[in-house]
């Protein structure tokens, strides 16, 4: 990584905008950065690791991602921010972050809380684009797990800002303080992780060898308590050496138990089925003696109310015959009770006739007058016969009615007639004023179209029509908008391209890694079959290949493995599988997959060109900017035109349609004035109508009276009339029921031999006949369950035992053999119990022995084991005796990390010394330190090694600047960060003399010259002379301030 610009804005001791050019540095690869005390150099060095990490270097990365940067000199309106522009191989970045503050606010007094602001963007074809516009997104870009810069901030200040005077400490620090260094720079989790899982899988399994012990223990402790409890003794106890073998005999003693039980439960289970049969049978013949005893009760009570019975089976007879001989008689008795109420209502309507007679037709009435003679029996029969004649003569009563009734409507339909005419002259009159008004209205209307006409004729005149007319101004915005779309076009095109080329980047870097894999499988398989060869080789004997008979130093797989290792970087102790040609079939279809895909990216890349040239053609040299500034404006002064005509157009309509409403107010007075007239006739001839008819009204009115009291009359005569047929024709159909009733009842009692006084007589209450019925049921049931009993096998064997003599057992003969069922139903539940018990027993000594077993086995399997882990857990802990060194697996990583760290910077002390120095590793162990981590300096002058310690100030310099160097070459190497193209130097060269500090610069001249540009953070006078480009740190009381100096500028 190479830094290019910084710009540090209110950070630190820097008040305004201060920027460093790196570029304009880099003439001669070195640079020094000076200033006074406090003045803010290593600010820069904060100002680097802010802009990169978002947090400060050192023990102020505590502060976390929002450190206090602001500047305390700097304007209360000025945000804190910083911008770093680097490269990384030939990339271009640049990133800017602003830290989170209180900013005054905009209006009004007071601070309100501002968020941390960042950016990261990449330099693609001359153009800035974004790869993150939040500090978490520049956050992960930049040194997430997959970042750009691939080492963490701790590991960054150690590789890129070197402060040589921690490094001077470092040679003559603990070896707890190197661990504590060394843990911050190289990740050994791993094997932190390896040591604690040892450690935590000795302790497991010795967990388990004690959790197995006890539970040996404890089955021991089970087997005898089962062997004390239940009396049981091994059957070869002498033989019994050990506690399996006493345990087998107890599983022997359990089986004969189970065995003895067994045959006392069946012996217990026989006497208790025998004494079962026995109470079967004896309570068998007791319930055929029950049985036989409730048959016999059953026919005697049978054969005592025999009589009885019969008496009430007679009695339910005549009973039921009365009811229904009652139930003919009350029908005769319902039918006379209706031809009663009939009669009663005939003579009713017959004396009511004579009063709706009309008494001015008398002729009429002569054939009903029979009807209205008086009440005896004689006129009543003339009535009826009266009425039986033929009704022709009623019909004439009917059609007066209907004339009358004819009449009376004509009547009702001149009097609507005339209501109808007075309704036509009242709707006239209001048809004729409304014409009048209308007439009135039309002149009103016209006057006000002449007025509209003439201001219309007014504004058309006043109006202009444009010179220019919409539509060509129309047709230049639609040119201009097909520029703008073409414009836009042209930003997508571009979008596309660069998409285009980056998908064609991708697709070449995997082309490339697919060539670089085919290419490490040839080389593979290669070494591979060189050292295949190299293994047939044969001192003395010619070799097959060349015909050589020395072999100085044939090929080995280890080797190979060795080169596989420096080609991928992967573990050399790891065996690398022989490559096959299958392996190189894939290799090569895979690099033709991804030459395919790169071609067609380059093919669509030079498409997307193709298509942002026509772009850029079709939008006429115009930007989108530009168009859009123009189409805003054409149709500004397009609105203004339509507006204009719009305007002229409204007038012209205007004035024609003031033509127009003048042309139709005339026509609508014309014909107002027209209806009017026509209206006014309509008047004058409704008037007349109505007179006419109010006059032919009151003609008829005497008339309409004398109708309609005729008209009631006749209607209540008729209406008599028909309530006396009906009612007579009712009476003649009663009286035929009646007659058929009496007949009915007459040939039943006829045919039963009963008059209607035995009838009577034999008819019971309902409850007495009720009663009956349930005694008659009862006897009936009482007889079918004689029967049943009777048909039993029980009785029958009970018959049978009473004919053969026999005896019935007694209820104590019943208890007594119940009671020793019972007793032989306990004794064999206590049987079955022992014996369940029994098998529990060996169950729980069956499983008692498998446990002994199985722990007998694991007991020694575990404790091998958990010897094993604890052997091992000691050798990575350092304390185990097959651990030499005493060294733990981490502490031993870490020596091996430092060793590497001595070879780098005795690479880098030979230049700086001219070769007189190395750095070696010393791992031997002292009394009171740890091993591995110590550190010597060997003088190739006089051969001798010497401890970091006894080494002067020169020489400290010397060794801790390789020393830091060196560290960051491995570093680098083991993170596989970024290469570090500009470093700082930082403290020490103010305590070295003259002479050993022209040896120091020539040294760091020498490391230039590998292309780093290194800068030294110093305020040493004489590097002001010896190094001409620098960065001067001038402090203020208003805030420090940064010029940077070239060689070929002089020094103010």
């Amino acid at each position: 990584m190479k830094l290019h610009t910084l710009t540090m804005t209110a950070f630190g001791p820097y008040a305004g905008t201060e920027t460093i050019d790196f570029d304009a540095l880099s003439g001669t690869g070195l640079f020094l950065l000076q200033g006074d005390t406090g003045a803010g150099k290593t600010t820069i060095l904060d100002a680097v690791c802010f802009a990169l990490y978002g947090k400060l270097p050192g023990a102020r990365s505590e502060l976390g991602t929002n450190p206090p940067v602001r500047s305390s000199y700097a304007p209360a309106s000025l945000a804190a921010s910083v911008e770093l522009e680097f490269s990384i191989d030939a990339q271009r970045y640049r990133v800017k972050r602003s830290p989170a503050w209180n900013r005054p606010k905009k209006r009004g007094t007071g601070t309100t809380a501002e968020n941390a602001k960042a950016y990261v963007e990449e330099l693609v074809d001359g153009h800035w684009v974004s790869r993150g516009a939040k500090p978490a997104d520049v956050n992960v870009f930049l040194d997430g797990a997959q970042g750009l810069l691939g080492l963490t901030l701790d590991q960054f200040t150690r590789v890129a800002l070197l402060p040589q005077g921690e490094f001077a400490q470092f040679l003559k620090s603990s070896t707890n303080e190197r661990d504590a260094l060394l843990s911050t720079l190289f990740d050994v989790s791993l094997y932190e992780n390896l040591q604690k899982t040892a450690n935590e899988h000795s302790k497991h399994l010795e967990a388990q060898t004690r959790d197995t012990q006890e539970a040996y223990e404890r089955c021991i402790e089970d087997l005898e308590e089962l062997a004390v409890r239940f009396c049981l003794e091994p059957a070869d106890l002498e033989g019994a050496s050990d506690d399996l073998g006493w345990a087998e005999g107890l599983t022997e003693a359990a089986s004969q138990l189970i065995q003895r039980r067994s045959e006392a439960h069946q012996t217990a289970t026989q006497h208790y089925g025998d004494a079962k049969d026995k109470l079967a049978r004896l309570e068998s013949v007791a319930r055929d003696a029950r049985e036989y005893e409730n048959y016999r009760q059953a026919r005697a009570e049978l054969e005592a109310g025999e009589a009885e019975a019969e008496k009430k089976r007679q009695a339910l007879v005549l009973h039921e015959r009365a009811r229904e001989a009652q139930r003919f008689m009350e029908a005769e008795a319902n039918a006379a009770s209706t031809v009663a109420k009939l009669s009663d209502a005939f003579e009713q309507a017959r004396l009511e006739l004579p009063r709706t007679l009309p008494v001015d037709h008398p002729e009429q009435a002569y054939p009903y007058r029979e009807l209205t003679r008086g009440n005896d029996a004689s006129e009543t029969h003339a009535a009826s016969l009266a009425l039986s004649q033929p009704v022709h003569e009623f019909t004439a009563w009917e059609e007066a009615i209907a004339q009358a009734r004819t009449r009376q409507r004509e009547l009702i339909t001149s009097q609507e007639a005339c209501k109808a005419s007075a309704a036509t002259l009242h709707r006239a009159q209001a048809e004729s004023e409304k014409r009048q008004a209308h007439v009135e209205q039309a002149n009103e209307t016209l006057t006000q179209a002449h007025t509209s006409y003439e201001r219309a004729l007014e504004q058309v005149q006043a109006c202009q029509k444009p010179e220019q007319g919409a539509s060509q101004l129309e047709e230049r915005l639609h040119k201009l908008t097909k520029q703008a779309q073409a414009a836009r076009a042209v930003e997508d095109a571009e979008a596309a391209h660069k998409a285009a080329r980056e998908r064609g980047e991708e697709t070449q870097t995997s082309l490339d890694a697919a060539r670089a894999y085919e290419h490490d499988l040839y080389s593979q398989r290669e070494a591979y079959l060189v050292a295949s060869l190299a293994q047939d080789l044969t001192p003395g004997e010619p070799c097959s290949v060349c015909g050589a008979t020395e072999h100085p130093s044939p090929a080995t797989h280890t080797q190979a493995a060795t080169n596989e290792t420096e080609t991928t970087g992967s573990d050399p102790t790891t065996a690398i599988p022989t490559v096959t040609e299958h392996d190189i079939e894939e290799a090569q279809q895979a690099r033709k997959r991804a030459e395919r895909e790169n071609s067609a990216a380059q093919d669509h890349a030079r498409g997307s060109y193709e298509a942002l040239s026509a772009a850029r053609t079709q939008a006429g040299g115009l930007s989108l900017k530009q168009a859009q500034e123009s189409i805003a404006e054409l149709a500004n002064k397009l609105e203004s035109v339509r507006e204009q005509e719009d305007a002229f157009e409204r007038a012209e309509t205007a004035v024609t349609s003031a033509e127009k409403a003048v042309d139709e107010a005339r026509s609508r007075l014309k014909h107002a004035q027209t209806e009017a007239a026509a209206s006014r006739q309509t008047l004058e001839e409704a008037s007349q109508e109505d007179e006419r008819r109010r006059h032919k009204q009151l003609a008829q009115q005497g008339e309409w009276e004398s109708i309609e009291a005729l008209s009631a009359a006749l209607t209540r005569f008729t209406d008599t009339m028909r309530r006396c047929i009906d009612l007579h024709a009712r009476t003649t159909d009663a009286q035929e029921q009646m007659n058929e009733a009496r007949a009915k009842a007459e040939t039943y009692l006829t045919h039963h031999k009963l008059t209607r006084t035995e009838a009577e007589r034999n008819l019971l209450e309902d409850e007495e006949a009720e009663q009956l019925k349930k005694d008659i049921k009862a006897r009936a049931d009482l007889e079918a369950r004689s029967e049943a009993l009777g048909s039993l096998e029980s009785v029958q064997r009970a018959i049978q035992r009473i004919e053969d003599r026999e005896s019935t057992p007694t209820e104590e003969q019943l208890t007594e053999q119940r009671g020793r069922v019972q007793q032989a139903a306990e004794r064999k539940d206590e049987a079955l119990a022992a014996h369940i018990e029994a098998r529990h027993v060996s169950e729980s000594i069956d499983q008692a022995c498998a446990e002994l077993r199985d722990a007998d086995s694991r007991r020694g399997e575990l404790g091998a084991q958990a010897q094993r882990a604890k052997a091992i857990a000691a050798a990575l802990n350092g304390t185990g005796g097959e651990n030499l060194k005493s060294m733990s697996i981490r502490a031993y990583v870490l020596a091996a990390r430092l060793e590497a760290v001595a070879e780098a910077a005795t690479q880098r002390l030979n230049v700086l010394s001219d070769g007189r120095y190395r750095i070696l590793h010393d791992d031997t162990k002292s009394r009171n330190r740890k091993a591995g981590l110590d550190l010597v300096v060997e003088d190739s002058w006089n051969s001798v090694v010497r401890p970091t310690a006894t080494l002067s100030g020169g020489e400290t310099f010397l060794v801790s600047l390789a020393l830091a160097l060196g560290l960051a070459d491995i570093v680098q190497e083991e993170t596989g960060g970024i290469t570090i193209e500009t470093l700082f130097v930082d403290e020490g060269f103010g305590t070295l003399d003259k002479e050993t500090l022209d040896k120091a610069m020539t040294g760091i001249e020498r490391l230039r010259q590998d292309g780093r540009m290194i800068g030294i953070v110093s305020h040493v006078e004489e590097l002001r002379s010896q190094i001409p480009d620098q960065i001067y740190v001038h402090k203020t009381r208003k805030g420090s301030q940064v010029k940077v100096i070239t060689a070929d500028q002089p020094q103010t």
